[in-house]
């Protein structure tokens, strides 16, 4: 019997992904059009990773230059500049109202994602949102410590984390627990990964159904 679900957030509850691969674009534009791609394109195949990491990846192997603790400081500054108001004004995810409103007394919630965890809970609690989840998880803790913190809760045929990047699928493999991939635009990145997968929110239920039957049987 499934009892509670970790979402991810970008992309997963809140139609943000694009949001994020913008402000990359914009933070790094002054940089050669080469560079820039292979910016976008880590940023995108590495979804669901810290802001930081990705800024120490970008530093030593594309731009090869140095990246002090000062410089990853003023760019995560400044690329929540570029993102903030965006993700407080972007749609939901097809189907993640009608789900959390209506099955709030089924399941508890948690929020596990890669986003700093203090502009997080402010984007969540402007968003209105902050009364569905039990917990709330950001960087610098990482997800599978997420999903660790919420075994001590849940057994782990009690858990399902839904996700839309590679990062999420480790964190709950690592965990051995099941894991449902929101695919968007994002196919080629679970192509050959064996897991369950959604279109939208509006299937999540029916989803979690047939995981439940499945254990019960």
């Amino acid at each position: 019997m499934i009892r509670a679900v970790i979402f991810d957030f970008d992309g997963v509850l809140v139609e943000s992904t694009g949001i994020k691969t913008g402000a990359f674009r914009r933070l790094f534009a002054r940089e050669k059009k080469g560079d820039i791609a292979k910016i976008l394109s880590h940023h995108i195949l590495h979804g669901g990773v810290s802001r930081f990491d990705k800024f120490e990846y970008i530093y030593k192997n594309i731009l090869k230059r140095e990246l002090s603790a000062a410089i990853s400081r003023k760019l995560s500054g400044e690329f929540s500049k570029l993102v903030r108001e965006e993700v407080i004004a972007a749609p939901l995810v097809r189907g993640a109202a009608d789900f959390l409103k209506r099955n709030r007394a089924a399941y508890r919630y948690f929020v596990a994602s890669a986003t700093p965890k203090a502009e997080l809970v402010d984007i969540i609690k402007k968003r209105k949102m902050t009364h569905f989840f039990d917990a709330i998880t950001g960087a610098p803790e990482t997800k599978d410590k997420a999903v660790k913190k919420a075994l001590k809760k849940y057994k782990k045929n009690e858990l399902v984390y839904l996700g839309d990047a590679l990062s999420d699928y480790q964190a709950a493999k690592i965990n051995s627990i099941d894991f449902i991939a929101r695919i968007h635009d994002n196919t080629d990145i679970f192509r050959g990964i064996d897991c369950y997968r959604i279109k939208d929110l509006t299937e999540l239920k029916n989803m979690l159904d047939k995981l439940s039957c499945k254990r019960s049987s």
